[in-house]
C-alpha cells in the first residue's frame, strides 16, 4: 500500500476517534482545561522565580517560555494524534496485535492512530499561544527565514517526541509483562528540556542530547536562533536531521519487535 493511501486512511480514522469522543462533551472540555491549566501552572511557576532573579544562565523569561512551548506542542500533538502508541503493551500482553496485522494497512500507523488524546489539544493550544507571545516579547529582529525556521523546528520536535515514545514503547516487544514503566521514565526526561540544559551536570546534558535527544526539540533550535552558546548552537541545524533519524530508527526497533510478537495463548 502507498504511503498516501495509509496516511489518508490513518486520518479518517482519527476523524472517527474524535466523533467518539465529542458525544461527550463534558467529558471532552474537562480534559483539555485540565491539561491546559496543568501547563500554565508550569508558567506561573518559572514566572515566580524570573520576580525574582533577572536571567538563568543567560536566558530571560521569555526565551525560556519558548523552550517550554516547543516542547508543549511536541507534547500536545503527539498526544492527540499518536497516543495509541502509549497502548503498544497492553495489545501484546493482551494479544490484541493481531488485529493489526490482518489489514492491509502499515501496523505502525494502526497502532498509533488507535487511540486519541484529549489532553493534547490542551497542550497544542497552550503551546502555539506562548509561541506566538515568546515572539513577540524576545528582543530580536525576527525575519522571514527565522520564522520558517521556528516552523521547520517544531515539525522536527513533533517527529523526535513521536520516535522516542514509539522506540520506548517498543519495548514492550521483549519483555511481554502486564506493566512497562520504562516508556513513562523516558516522557519525563524531557521535563529537563524545559530549561537551559547547561544548568545540569554534564551526564545529563549528553543524555539529552545523545541517548534521548529530547535536546533537539527545544534547546538546541532556541540557542541557534538565539545565538545562545557560540560554540555549538550550530547543533540546532541538524535537528531536521536528527529528527528524520530518530524516526527511522523507531519505525525499525517497532517492525524488529513486531517480528518477535508470539499472540496470545499456552
Amino acid at each position: 500500500m502507498k504511503w498516501s493511501r495509509a496516511i489518508y486512511i490513518y486520518f479518517r480514522l482519527m476523524t472517527q476517534h474524535v466523533k467518539a469522543i465529542l458525544e461527550y462533551q463534558a467529558d471532552f472540555w474537562i480534559a483539555m482545561c485540565a491539561a491546559m491549566l496543568t501547563q500554565i501552572l508550569g508558567i506561573v511557576f518559572i514566572w515566580v522565580i524570573f520576580d525574582q532573579i533577572t536571567d538563568i544562565h543567560g536566558w530571560v523569561f521569555w526565551e525560556i517560555a519558548f523552550l517550554y512551548s516547543l516542547v508543549f506542542m511536541s507534547e500536545g500533538v503527539s498526544s492527540f494524534l499518536f497516543n495509541g502508541i502509549w497502548l503498544i503493551n497492553s495489545f501484546v500482553n493482551r494479544g490484541e496485535m493481531d488485529r493489526f496485522l490482518v489489514r492491509p494497512l502499515p501496523p505502525v500507523l494502526q497502532v498509533a492512530s488507535s487511540a486519541f488524546g484529549m489532553n493534547g489539544i490542551g497542550n497544542l493550544a497552550i503551546g502555539i499561544i506562548f509561541l506566538i507571545q515568546s515572539i513577540r516579547h524576545i528582543e530580536m529582529a525576527w525575519t522571514w527565514w527565522q520564522l520558517l525556521l521556528v516552523v521547520v523546528f517544531v515539525i522536527s520536535g513533533v517527529m523526535i517526541r513521536i520516535s522516542v515514545n514509539l522506540a520506548s514503547n517498543s519495548i514492550s516487544f521483549w519483555t511481554q509483562g502486564p506493566r512497562n514503566s520504562f516508556p513513562m521514565m523516558i516522557h519525563t526526561v524531557s521535563d529537563f528540556v524545559k530549561y537551559p540544559i547547561t544548568i545540569f551536570t554534564g551526564g545529563i546534558q549528553l543524555f539529552v542530547s545523545i541517548a534521548v535527544p529530547y535536546a533537539f526539540i527545544s534547546y538546541y533550535p532556541a540557542s541557534f536562533l538565539f545565538g545562545k552558546g557560540e560554540d555549538w548552537s550550530w547543533l540546532g541545524m541538524l535537528t531536521p536531521v536528527v529528527a528524520a533519524a530518530c524516526l527511522m530508527l523507531s519505525i525499525r526497533l517497532f517492525n524488529t519487535g513486531l517480528r518477535k510478537y508470539e499472540s496470545a495463548g499456552n
